[in-house]
């Protein structure tokens, strides 16, 4: 309850009483020019406040209100309505037969007033008239809201959920949706405010009510305290939607709030398996002569390959730019090869793979414990089933948490159990922890090789640290920045940190990555 009262009193009340307050100070201005000036044309504030109570008293200024305020919720609400086919129309057209988005940025720049012999020549000087002005005033903002927000979802949530199998209707609902929310509901604020510009000028086409018709009839009528009355009311009642619609905004997106939370555990108590967690087993992978270009480039990826075996690790050191990041992506199906065979048991294009990148791609709008439940395959997407993975990783108390709500190493975390309880047969990493402390980067790298190994999971990290691969991996391999392929591979079988062995394999492997003559040393 302590929320919406947050919520409700930093949009809504505060901005109210900044209002009231420059409103205030207006009339305090207005009262000192009127006594200055001493223009009898210009009424005095006291003139304007007597002209309003007899307006209220005859209730003509709620009756007028309510008729502008039911246009423009019309206008809104077919704009809207108007804009998603033809947003979905422009996006699914191939560009070169694209003809609506140029049509629409053709338009845009006329003037909603523009339109008025149109709107008469159609509709007649009546209320569809009306309504059309205000219509073609909130369209525009509205159709680039909708066009923005579907065409800013990052391609890493796209991947994601393609990753997790979701369904296209799952898509639509889980990202495209509340991805596209704040960029919509910006776009409504826009458009409200138009809309609340136009009316003024569409209620002259032959309406008898309105505060637009209102302040016109009262001008030819030369009664300025009752134009000034009416221009009042207009401010009051467009400012008042749109403070509605930055509420609607605040409430209906809880995870762009900042909300005051119990600081949680660092590591909670892991819990013990539910029933409905089921087994998973690991992938088996033999690529052969694997290579990668983009058309007209040199190659990325050159004859790689490598046997990996069901439940194994593998770290793949390299320098940057050998095309280690590329054949991970080659192996999540995001690029196809151009050369070389992925076969794999289960078939590679059924495999079940989970990638985890440097930055967590985690979905802002949802919690953690929703991360790793909507991962979850659909007979299993229980809260008690995601505790349990979340609890693997410490993140047990942190379930209704959202992303922003909780440090960088834990959203790694959760992207880690979200990647475990997708029930994934391969598990990709690309350089998962760079970002994080040393600290906190060690405990993680504990932690995943006990986890992986418990779920039997195969397993391919990248990274460009050696300390990582040496802790995490069984086997390490070597990429060449010149071949583009893995030149050298050793079984890691001391995985302590403190073995006097690994110390001097870290040694060596520093000393070659620096420099290609130690090669011979390290394979000794």
């Amino acid at each position: 309850m302590s929320r919406y009262y947050d919520i409700v009193l930093g949009k809504a009340a505060l901005p109210l009483f900044r209002m009231v307050l420059a409103t205030a100070t207006a009339v305090v201005l207005w009262f000192a020019v009127s006594k200055i000036v001493q223009n009898p044309l210009l009424p005095s504030p006291m003139a304007c406040l007597d002209a309003a109570l007899i307006l209220a008293k005859k209730g003509e200024l709620i009756g007028d209100a309510w008729a502008s305020l039911l246009r423009v919720i019309i206008a809104v609400l077919l704009a809207f309505a108007a804009s998603i086919p033809l947003v979905a129309l422009s996006l699914m057209m191939p560009k070169r037969l694209n003809v609506i988005a140029p049509f629409v940025e053709a338009l845009r720049p006329v003037p909603p007033i523009a339109w008025l012999p149109i709107a008469l020549v159609l509709f007649g000087p009546n209320d569809r008239a009306a309504k059309a002005i205000i219509f073609m005033g909130a369209f525009f903002p509205l159709y680039s809201a909708i066009q923005f927000g579907i065409q800013a979802v990052p391609q890493a949530y796209i991947d994601t959920a393609r990753l997790l199998r979701w369904t296209p209707c799952e898509k639509l609902r889980w990202i495209t949706f509340p991805s596209t929310l704040p960029h919509l509901l910006v776009g409504v604020e826009v458009a409200t405010g138009i809309a609340w510009m136009c009316v003024v000028a569409a209620e002259m086409l032959g309406v008898n009510s309105g505060l637009g018709y209102q302040i016109e009839l009262n001008r030819q009528l030369l009664r300025l305290d009752n134009v000034i009355v009416y221009m009042a009311l207009t401010s009051l009642t467009g400012m008042l939607c749109v403070l509605g619609v930055r509420l609607i905004s605040a409430l209906g997106l809880p995870w762009q709030q900042q909300r005051k939370i119990p600081r949680a555990m660092p590591h909670s108590e892991q819990m013990a398996a539910p029933s409905k967690v089921a087994k998973c087993s690991g992938a088996t992978l033999n690529i052969s002569r694997l290579s990668f270009n983009y058309a007209g480039s040199a190659d990325i990826l050159r004859n790689l390959t490598l046997h990996a075996e069901t439940g194994s690790i593998h770290a793949i050191l390299g320098p940057s730019g050998c095309g280690k990041s590329t054949f991970l992506k080659l192996l999540a199906r995001i690029l196809v090869p151009t050369q070389g065979r992925i076969n794999s048991s289960p078939c590679h294009a059924k495999l079940h793979i989970a990638y985890v990148a440097q930055e967590a791609a985690l979905f802002p709008w949802f919690s953690l414990g929703d991360q790793v439940r909507r991962a979850l395959p659909p007979p299993r997407r229980c809260p008690q089933v995601a505790r349990y993975y979340l609890s693997l990783f410490g993140l047990e108390s942190l379930y209704h948490h959202y992303p922003h709500e909780v440090s960088g190493g834990q959203r790694q975390r959760a992207a880690l159990a979200r990647a475990i309880a997708s029930h994934a047969q391969l598990l990709l990493l690309d350089e998962p922890f760079a970002h994080l402390d040393p600290l906190i980067r060690e405990r993680l790298q504990d932690d995943l090789r006990a986890i992986v190994e418990r779920h039997g999971l195969t397993t391919v990290l990248v990274t460009h640290d050696i300390d990582e691969a040496l802790a995490v991996a069984g086997r390490v391999h070597i990429m060449s920045a010149k071949s583009h392929d893995i030149i050298f591979t050793f079984a890691n079988t001391l995985k302590s940190r403190t073995d006097p062995q690994q110390f001097e394999r870290r040694l060596l492997l520093r000393k070659w990555l620096s420099d290609a003559s130690t090669m011979e040393q390290l394979a000794a």
